[in-house]
């Protein structure tokens, strides 16, 4: 049979709570405890307004509902106001069933196509659109029956992902460690070649010239080619793409981030481009003889020892007074170049291999959806299902 999701779900108007998790939702797999300590919004003292989820309850993001941020939690938490929290009415349906008929691709896809635009910050999916979704309930024998295969089968794949997540950032936490080594003078009878200056006497450091204005509504509203980065980022990704652009730098510059959980993390960056918040940047003086690459290996070695210096309770951050502060090693620039060229060698062997991994994580997450679909619409032969 079916039935409407009003039908099917009430609101849980219970808010606070003491000695609970905060909670979140991400598109890729639902409810989750939240980590504090990896920067975004920060949470008030005062959560009597934050919402109550109790294990088994439907949390839908209803702005970002059409990427799949939503789920039946696992947990007892507080989540934000903004979010619905919905009580399944467990006559009827199983909650991990639920959760899975509502993340395959018919349900995404219905959901996608429910959701307002909403410019310029994004979308909305309407209460009164949602309510009125079919949920399709077979027997609860035949839900839990469903739901128990695919607990045992998404959890082989997860822990599959898990692996090869891991073995990613490993590869990648040896491929800096190497730079890193290479970039640091640790051979005492070469220690002439190498002398210790000032950063600030290699490089000027900015921030952007207007980083306030650089959101995500003014990048939404001025779309174009180039790129606006943020300390917000990782790896290569960027903010967005605008129209316009602040940095003209054909050499190449360093990004570092300077607030928050990527705080000294630390790329190069070239051509024309503008820096929203969070981010800092370092650019060569004019005349002096630095390779961009092998500074970078110095940098984060540099780095991963003044973040270990910050008590666990704080923020980390870094400052232009700071980096003023900074030295690096500098041999020869011929020195430079054959270091850097080590490097890039390294880059290009390893770099190979991460997306050899990462296509395998996207076949996988591919594989984990079209289960979960095909599960929830009877195409699987599950025992005490029937065809």
């Amino acid at each position: 049979m079916s039935i409407p999701a009003g039908y099917l779900l009430r609101e849980r108007g219970e808010f606070g709570g003491s000695g609970l998790p905060i909670l979140t939702v991400v598109s890729e797999f639902g409810v989750r405890v939240r980590d504090l300590e990896a920067g975004g919004r920060a949470v008030g003292e005062d959560l009597n307004g934050y919402r109550r989820v109790r294990t088994g309850d439907l949390v839908v993001n209803r702005l970002s509902a059409r990427f799949g941020a939503y789920g039946v939690s696992e947990f007892d938490g507080l989540i934000s106001p903004a979010y619905w929290v919905l009580k399944p009415d467990a006559s009827q349906v199983d909650g991990r069933y639920l959760h899975s008929l509502l993340r395959s691709s018919r349900y995404l896809a219905e959901i996608r196509r429910l959701s307002k635009d909403m410019p310029p910050n994004g979308f909305d999916l309407p209460w009164d659109l949602f309510k009125r979704v079919s949920i399709d309930l077979p027997s609860l024998e035949a839900q839990r029956s469903i739901a128990d295969f695919l607990d045992r089968e998404t959890t082989r794949i997860d822990a599959v992902i898990e692996k090869k997540r891991r073995l990613i950032e490993l590869i990648t936490m040896r491929t800096f460690q190497f730079a890193s080594s290479v970039c640091s003078n640790t051979d005492d009878s070469d220690a002439e070649n190498w002398q210790r200056v000032p950063l600030k006497s290699l490089f000027s450091f900015s921030k952007g010239k207007d980083a306030q204005r650089l959101n995500g509504e003014y990048v939404a509203n001025h779309e174009g080619s180039y790129a606006v980065y943020s300390g917000q980022t990782s790896g290569d990704a960027v903010f967005g793409l605008i129209d316009s652009f602040d940095f003209d730098l054909p050499g190449g510059a360093i990004l570092v981030a300077t607030v928050g959980a990527e705080a000294m993390s630390c790329r190069i960056v070239t051509g024309r481009f503008s820096l929203s918040q969070n981010c800092a940047l370092m650019i060569p003086r004019p005349g002096t003889k630095v390779v961009l690459p092998f500074i970078l290996g110095q940098l984060r070695d540099l780095f991963i020892e003044k973040r270990a210096e910050i008590p666990d309770h704080m923020q980390p951050s870094l400052r232009i007074e700071d980096l003023n502060r900074f030295f690096v090693k500098v041999p020869s620039l011929e020195m430079q170049e054959s270091i850097a060229l080590l490097i890039n060698e390294k880059w290009t062997s390893t770099s190979t291999l991460l997306k050899s991994l990462e296509s395998q994580v996207e076949k996988l997450i591919e594989r984990r959806s079209s289960l979960i679909t095909d599960a929830v619409a009877g195409k699987v032969d599950i025992p005490g299902v029937a065809a």
